[in-house]
């Protein structure tokens, strides 16, 4: 199957992000003094390589397929933009591996498989094709309102009134 169209809103431009990390503060309780808050962070930010190569390969699973030039071009910084936050992100695990004697592939094992698994079981009945161009105008909203929206302190009051456990 074909993808005929971008489904992105015809104005919106989606550009590859790419952060600069300052981590210098990642050996002490960076996240406002707080054990709790910086352990929460830390062991959040352990996880993002994984999920960010696991996109790039949901999306690059079906790019031959497509032949929007607009939808390719989207593809492609996306490709980018995660590419440089799995670069960023494996920076900071290291660091903090470094630093605090985190064991990553203990820390990754449980993803790994919980993605193996959703890959094997996903690939079976969903057309992916068809769920592309929704999935990177999502991830470029999400991105774009997380930057600019959703404080760590939000997250926590969130979790809270979730009744996760977090108080």
């Amino acid at each position: 199957m074909n993808i005929s169209q971008s489904n992105s809103p015809e104005d919106h431009q989606f550009s590859a992000r790419k952060p600069d990390f300052d981590l210098s503060a990642l050996s002490g309780e960076w996240h406002r003094g707080s054990a709790f808050l910086t352990a929460w962070e830390n062991a959040f930010s352990m996880l993002f390589p994984l999920g960010e190569q696991s996109f790039i390969n949901s999306v690059m699973l079906f790019k031959d397929q497509i032949d929007d030039p607009k939808l390719l071009k989207e593809i492609s910084d996306f490709q980018e933009q995660e590419a440089v936050h799995r670069m960023k992100t494996s920076k900071i695990q290291q660091l903090l591996c470094k630093l605090r004697g985190y064991d990553l592939e203990q820390i990754e094992a449980p993803l790994k498989k919980r993605i193996a698994w959703y890959r094997k079981k996903s690939l079976q009945d969903v057309d992916f094709p068809a769920l592309l161009p929704q999935n990177i105008s999502l991830q470029s909203w999400l991105m774009t309102y997380c930057d600019t929206k959703i404080t760590s302190k939000d997250l926590m009051k969130t979790l809270q009134k979730s009744g996760s456990g977090m108080r």
